[in-house]
């Protein structure tokens, strides 16, 4: 974003004895901050990846920025949101990070008529055609809730069989490109 000032210029008479100042016009300066140059913030996310959050994104949230000192780079990068996530995995999925009941959630989770879950028709909230992030998802399964957590095959019914226990929790994980 440009910015400008105004400049006074000013005159010195020279050889006259005396020295007078007089306004010769306005003059328009423009220059650019550096930080507000930097219209992104990048955020490494581990595995090799980066997200990409646009710092207009995180200038319209004041509580969040100011929770960092006013850093809007460190309000992105390690913020946490008032839903208890990190700010950055908010902007993925579309979420507002002050708001604290607004959370990424499993909104769908039908089963079959064997019992089996039917993971072609479970749904997520925010849905993916509201995201940020062209990520994708992927379902996860536990037999308890401290884990392990697995991958599931989606395309397969027999899930809740392949593993010792049946797998009896599921969430969903979001895959960045």
């Amino acid at each position: 974003m440009k910015r400008f000032r105004q400049i006074l210029a000013a005159v010195v008479l020279l050889g006259t004895g005396t020295v007078a100042a007089m306004p010769i016009g306005l003059r328009m300066v423009f220059w650019n901050n550096h930080s507000e140059r930097a219209a992104d913030i990048v955020v490494e996310v581990g595995g090799g990846k980066t997200v990409t959050v646009p710092r207009a994104w995180i200038a319209g949230r004041p509580a969040i920025v100011a929770a960092a000192g006013g850093d809007a780079a460190e309000a992105v990068r390690n913020g946490i949101a008032a839903n208890g996530r990190r700010v950055w995995e908010c902007y993925v999925v579309g979420l507002d990070p002050e708001i604290a009941t607004n959370d990424f959630r499993i909104t769908s989770f039908p089963m079959k008529a064997d019992g089996t879950p039917d993971f072609g028709g479970m749904t997520v909230d925010p849905p993916p055609s509201q995201w940020n992030v062209p990520a994708t998802w992927k379902v996860k399964g536990a037999t308890t809730l401290d884990g392990p957590w697995e991958d599931v095959d989606v395309s397969a019914s027999g899930c809740l069989g392949e593993t010792a226990l049946p797998m009896r929790f599921f969430k969903v994980e979001v895959v960045l490109p």
